[in-house]
Order: structure tokens, then C-alpha cells, then sequence
């Protein structure tokens, strides 16, 4: 027959280290838990809140998302500059379609999207008619 393996007895605890025992409470904390919680007065402060500030997080090309930026594509989009430089115009079309990828409405500059496919350059109207397709189906009331 199969008997169960042998197992050694637990450690002893170190020496000078005294057991917790209590008289009314047999349930001890043995600090096999979690440490106990700080309270929120006693953890540091965090700095006040500063719109003005720059973003923390530099890392990443899209880290920084100010609240009118898709007004400053509006007016990249319309300018006379990025007509005349199909590499500027590319560049501000990819950077749309870059923020719709995110999850950033940029549903506004529907109507100037619309003016961009106006091209030769078919880079920039694959990016107009991914830009098309995508709020034409969420937003069917813009593509009438």
C-alpha cells in the first residue's frame, strides 16, 4: 500500500524571537499577510495639480494629447503651406489618422478631410478613405 510521504517538522523560529501568544485571542498576526495599510495622512503628499505643466510621460510619440490640438490640425489641414508641400500635407493627414487610431475624436475635421482628397498623390487618399470609412460608419449622419 501507499503510504503518505514523510514530511519534516515546521522550522523553529530563530532564537530571541518570541512567540505571539495571547490569553483571549488564539488568532495571531504571524506577518504572513500583506503589511498593513498607510494611512492616506500619513503617505506623501502629491503636488498639486498644474494644467500649465508639461506632459510626464515623454516617452511616447503620442504622449502628448493637449486639448486643442485637433483644432491646431483644423488649421494645418486649411493652411496655404500644406496645400503647396505634399510631404507636409502627408505628414498632417498621418498624424490624423495616428490620433483616430488612438481613440481620439477627430470626427470635427471630417469636412477638411474630405477637401484633402483632392490629389494626385494616392498615399494621401488611402489615408482620406480610411479616415472616411471609419466615421462614416460610427458617425453615418457626417457622410450625407
Amino acid at each position: 500500500m501507499n503510504a503518505p510521504p514523510h514530511r519534516p517538522p515546521p522550522p523553529h523560529p530563530p532564537p530571541g524571537a518570541a512567540a505571539h501568544s495571547s490569553s483571549h485571542n488564539n488568532h495571531t498576526n504571524t506577518n504572513n499577510g500583506p503589511p498593513p495599510r498607510q494611512s492616506v495622512a500619513s503617505s506623501a503628499a502629491a503636488p498639486p495639480y498644474n494644467p500649465n505643466a508639461p506632459p510626464t510621460n515623454t516617452d511616447s510619440y503620442f504622449a502628448e494629447t493637449r486639448k486643442g490640438e485637433v483644432n491646431e490640425l483644423r488649421t494645418l489641414l486649411r493652411a496655404f503651406d500644406t496645400e503647396r508641400n505634399p510631404k507636409r500635407k502627408r505628414e498632417v493627414i498621418k498624424k490624423v489618422i495616428a490620433y483616430m487610431t488612438l481613440g481620439i475624436d477627430v470626427s470635427r475635421l471630417f469636412s477638411e478631410m474630405i477637401l484633402q482628397v483632392e490629389t494626385r498623390d494616392l498615399v494621401i487618399k488611402k489615408m482620406v478613405y480610411l479616415f472616411l470609412c471609419n466615421y462614416a460608419t460610427s458617425n453615418p449622419e457626417l457622410a450625407q
